[in-house]
């Protein structure tokens, strides 16, 4: 049993060297004297697995962020001559279609204009053949 408590004291040193270690790489102060027991060691391990795994998903949140900004401002500055085009076309076609109803208008007046004649000329036509007769 004795070599069993001494592994197990070896081991908890290995764990704790390998704690410090970790917790001094991201700027913890751990004092080389302080012993832990094995239960606050599973906890440091727990914690600082869940604090890298934390650190980790915020900085590929933080990138992701990142390159839709990127995306965005592309998109932005791919739709800023669109819309710009887009107002263009629509002063054109608000005036073609102006022109379209103005021309629409005068064939419906020419039309009116030219049944009018024809019918003062069928006038015409007739009175002259009742005449004629």
């Amino acid at each position: 049993m004795a070599s069993l408590s001494g592994e197990r004291a070896a081991t908890r040193s290995r764990r704790q060297v390998i704690l410090t270690k970790r917790l001094k790489a991201l700027d913890f102060s751990v004092p080389t004297s302080l012993v832990l027991p094995e239960e606050a060691c599973a906890l440091i391990e727990a914690v600082f697995t869940d604090l890298v795994s934390t650190t980790e998903a915020y900085e590929a949140l933080q990138n992701k962020e990142e390159a839709l900004a990127n995306e965005l401002s592309k998109a932005q500055a791919q739709v800023f001559p669109l819309r710009k085009e887009n107002t263009r076309l629509l002063r054109e076609n608000n005036q073609l279609h102006m022109e379209l109803i103005k021309a629409e208008d005068n064939i419906g007046k020419n039309q009116q204009a030219h049944d009018m004649e024809v019918i003062r000329l069928q006038g015409s036509i007739n009175e002259a053949e009742f005449l004629g007769k």
